[in-house]
């Protein structure tokens, strides 16, 4: 399953639990010839969102394995895309979906500060240029639930992080 797939289907699933909050748009890779022509520069995140007037910037990576993810594979674009819209007043969020079977999958939602003040200890202290989310982050940990045939995302912890935000302004 690829990165396009896993995101829409988590984004759908939030929708269907909150439908009259939640407003969402997935940006389109410009690597698409359609998209391509359509949009300038970089991509900085993959979606908006809008969830009960705040807004709600998320880049997502997809973990297939066990291995660490490369600090790398987050952008500066990125990071400071996500930094930008929580200056604003929005939430920026990083998303890691992690593949933890077959047919299991979890989704780490790590605001942007919290991955920017941990990978900056990472550095200073042991130099590593790769982060094993399940040690660093295990608090950020969304799981699916079985309700009847279909398994659906505990949005419990985005419910949090939206009142923190909110509670900034």
């Amino acid at each position: 399953m690829n990165e396009t797939i896993s995101t829409t289907q988590f984004m759908k699933d939030w929708q269907r639990q909150r439908s009259d909050l939640l407003w969402w748009f997935k940006i389109p890779d410009h690597s698409r010839p359609m998209a391509a022509a359509n949009i300038s520069g970089k991509r900085a995140v993959d979606v908006i969102a809008c969830y009960n007037g705040l807004l709600i910037g998320m880049e997502w990576k997809l973990k297939k394995d066990k291995r660490a993810i490369p600090c790398r594979r987050v952008r500066i674009n990125q990071i400071e895309t996500l930094c930008n819209i929580e200056v604003a007043g929005g939430l920026g969020l990083l998303m890691i979906m992690v593949y933890l079977g077959p047919r299991d999958k979890a989704v780490y939602a790590i605001p942007i500060a919290e991955w920017n003040k941990q990978t900056q200890l990472i550095y200073e202290k042991s130099n590593r240029k790769s982060i094993r989310i399940e040690e660093i982050f295990p608090q950020y940990k969304m799981l699916q639930h079985q309700i009847g045939q279909y398994k659906h995302w505990d949005i419990t912890l985005l419910k949090e992080f939206i009142n923190n935000a909110k509670n900034r302004k």
